[in-house]
């Protein structure tokens, strides 16, 4: 289905990201606002698709 589509296109994005920051590993010393920020900001962008998509 579209959804479950979105969904594994959504861990891709995920798996993407945290090897991202995984080779940017000074990204770590940031506080952790900035991360949480991001994830929120992600999320959002998701909930978008989402609408768009449906």
């Amino acid at each position: 289905s579209a959804a479950t589509a979105m969904v594994m296109d959504w861990d891709a994005r995920v798996v993407k990201a945290r090897a991202w920051v995984r080779r940017h590993s000074s990204l770590r010393r940031l506080p952790l606002i900035i991360t949480e920020t991001n994830h929120n900001l992600i999320e959002a962008d998701q909930v978008s698709a989402t609408v768009v998509y449906c």
